[in-house]
């Protein structure tokens, strides 16, 4: 199911122009962890993509510290 040939024009209209990450996949025929991949790299190179389509995750920060404080005075 993986369209490999998706021009770098073909995969911006799909990503800025579709409502989810799910929709972006689909458009491209291809996995929503590859769209994604390929999001960020473009996005490091300097294209302003829109960023709502990645997953967001909630990291509680004060219990990773300790957990670093815990692991370090061990």
């Amino acid at each position: 199911m993986v369209r490999t040939n998706t021009t770098p024009e073909e995969f911006v209209t799909a990503w800025q122009g579709n409502g989810s990450l799910e929709d972006v996949a689909t458009a491209l025929g291809c996995s929503k962890g590859a769209a994604v991949a390929r999001a960020k790299s473009y996005i490091k190179r300097g294209v302003e993509l829109r960023t709502d389509h990645f997953p967001r995750t909630r990291i509680d920060t004060t219990a990773l510290n300790d957990l670093i404080v815990q692991i370090d005075n061990a």
